[in-house]
């Protein structure tokens, strides 16, 4: 079969009429193209169960690419034992994830075989992110450790580009079934979705110099493993500068200047700093920054006024909080509104398992965050710096949310879906004040301080979040 007749396999309409045995023939085909233009061996297709969003994975250990297995047969993502809908672009994700996947398998092709690769300086960074010495020491970053970093980091960001490059070429130039097109428009949508310029946008809001300071530390990681080539992996790679001439890549902050990873990124002197620089906001905790110290440049903001503030790990927590609450109340109203969609074909124990992982993924955010917070201070958030917990809540509830005290209902504390109060929320604020929810329900008034038998009453007649969720919902 020639390559163009291999790619309309793909297109929706066809893939439909496609049994699971022949879907995953095509898969395979199409691998078996790949590894031929780059030289390699080809690797085995086998369908995996994945539990969640999971496309699929190139496994070196075992020298075959995983596919995900419900997404290859239905179209859908599995989550425990419930089958999501069907994705209308699922035909055109496989497609991708064979040629990323195989792309992952030339990457470590490439580093045994340095002479199949002409770019020295792009093979040394992928040699240094796939570095590892134990289970537990690597420079690969995984999606659930910092998915911005995941994507920008060089094994993914060329895997992503090759992945979708291979996709818009077979099928961007195609005349069309309705059908098909639509697919191959939510197939663009979700790579401007997950972008390389989205996700390094993400990671230099929390670090400017995120895409250095991680190169560095890998190199740095590599040096003291033992594996640390001569070479320094300073100057930008040519990947890097057809990125950069493509767009792919944001200019660095106002002022800011790119500096090579093999120096001590983490102390740049402010007297080397540029001019912009050099007013420095000094009031707030943990953001003094002496002229005559070194300092690290992690977590900086950029005023309009020319100067920058170093936020503390408490504006870091409470920002990190607000983010989420504000991604996850698109989600739920986006599972809201498809669920009172005429013709939705969710089920209710679709809807109540898919909300319960939203929960559960969200509670696994904010104490991640917690944590982060906790570990940086040596305190909670509930906690002032120097203040003990017994002189901020004078009696603490174990079971209580953060921020909430004792003798305020959690409805008071925080209405709606999340049980989890927002940082910084005094007591008888809502949290629709706070951190406003996808759920609309009011709370107690500001400055509004409830009784203790009022607060009992309220406890005793409060719908949970889900039950509330689920009364707002009809299937």
């Amino acid at each position: 079969m020639e390559y163009k007749d291999l790619c309309r396999c793909f297109t929706a309409d066809i893939w439909a009429g496609l049994s699971p045995a022949q879907r995953k023939e095509a898969c395979q085909a199409l691998e078996d193209h790949f590894a031929a233009e780059q030289g390699r061996p080809s690797k085995l297709i086998i369908l995996t169960h994945f539990d969640g969003a999971c496309y699929g994975c190139w496994s070196p250990g075992e020298d075959v690419i995983q596919l995900n297995e419900s997404l290859v047969n239905s179209g859908a993502f599995t989550y425990k034992t419930l089958t999501d809908q069907p994705l209308p672009d699922a035909s055109l994700q496989i497609f991708d994830t064979v040629a990323h996947e195989g792309y992952h398998a030339y990457q470590s092709y490439a580093v045994e075989h340095p002479e199949a690769h002409a770019d020295k300086a792009q093979l040394r960074e992928w040699r240094e992110n796939d570095a590892q010495v134990s289970a537990a020491e690597y420079n690969y970053i995984p999606f659930d450790k910092d998915s911005a970093l995941y994507r920008v980091q060089p094994l993914e960001r060329d895997a992503f580009a090759y992945g979708e490059e291979k996709t818009h070429e077979a099928f961007g130039g195609l005349t069309l079934t309705d059908e098909a097109q639509l697919g191959y428009e939510a197939y663009c949508q979700n790579c401007d979705f997950r972008s390389y310029d989205g996700a390094l946008a993400e990671a230099r809001r929390q670090n400017p110099y995120a895409l250095e300071d991680m190169r560095a530390q890998m190199h740095e990681n590599c040096v003291r493993w033992g594996l640390a080539e001569e070479e320094n992996i300073g100057a930008p790679t040519r990947g890097e500068q057809e990125a950069v001439s493509a767009g792919k890549t944001e200019t660095m902050p106002p002022g800011a200047q790119k500096i090579a990873p093999a120096e001590e990124t983490a102390q740049r002197s402010e007297a080397a700093a540029p001019a912009e620089y050099l007013r420095v906001q000094r009031s707030h905790e943990d953001g003094f920054l002496d002229p005559d110290e070194s300092y690290a440049v992690k977590g900086l903001v950029y005023g309009g006024d020319g100067t920058i503030h170093k936020p503390s790990p408490r504006e870091q927590y409470e920002q990190r909080i607000a983010d989420i609450d504000e991604s996850m109340k698109g989600q739920y109203e986006e599972l809201k509104s498809e669920l009172q969609s005429p013709g939705s074909e969710w089920t209710e124990q679709q809807a109540e398992g898919y909300f319960d992982w939203l929960q559960a993924q969200e509670s696994q955010m904010k104490a991640e965050a917690r944590a982060t917070f906790e570990e940086q201070t040596g305190r909670t958030p509930e906690q002032t710096q120097g203040v003990s917990m017994q002189e901020t809540v004078p009696v603490r509830d174990e079971t209580a949310a953060p921020g909430r005290a004792q003798g305020v209902s959690m409805q008071e504390a925080a209405p709606g879906r999340d049980e989890t109060a927002a940082p910084g929320q005094a007591q008888g604020v809502s949290m629709q004040e706070a951190a406003p929810e996808w759920d609309e329900t009011a709370a107690s008034k500001p400055g509004e301080a409830p009784k203790q038998e009022e607060t009992v009453a309220a406890q005793e007649d409060t719908a949970s979040p889900k039950e509330e969720w689920e009364e707002s919902v009809s299937y």
